[in-house]
């Protein structure tokens, strides 16, 4: 278990994200539960500057492909597959995904990925 696995525990993402990975920019997985991701999908995901390539292609995560929804400038983006969701946001050195089921809104997703975001952005990742 590495330091970052805590971060994303069941206990963290509470009933609003039913997966969640940390991923370094350099595309190293620093810690994931109940999220598995593909090479192409952590090339992606750990290396976007701008929503523009999500907007035209969607975002891919765990094998699904979802619509994108919206972009917090250049820090979050948003996407949806029928009942289910995707929240992607942006620390200094890593992104922290979250997924969620039918259970959950992507607005609730958002909110406990985010924190988590805001978190490692304030202590230096």
């Amino acid at each position: 278990m590495s330091g970052w696995d805590a971060y994303i525990s069941d206990e963290h993402l509470q009933d609003h994200c039913t997966g969640a990975a940390i991923v370094g920019k350099d595309g190293g997985v620093w810690a994931s539960n109940k999220l598995n991701l593909a090479p192409e999908e952590i090339a992606a995901l750990s290396s976007w500057s701008d929503p523009s390539g999500f907007q035209a292609g969607g975002i891919k995560a765990g094998g699904t492909k979802y619509i994108f929804l919206s972009a917090d400038g250049d820090d979050a983006v948003r996407g949806k597959s029928g009942a289910t969701g995707i929240v992607v946001a942006k620390t200094q050195s890593a992104v922290v995904i979250g997924v969620h089921d039918d259970g959950a809104t992507t607005a609730q997703c958002y909110g406990t990925v985010c924190r988590i975001a805001d978190y490692m952005k304030g202590v230096g990742f």
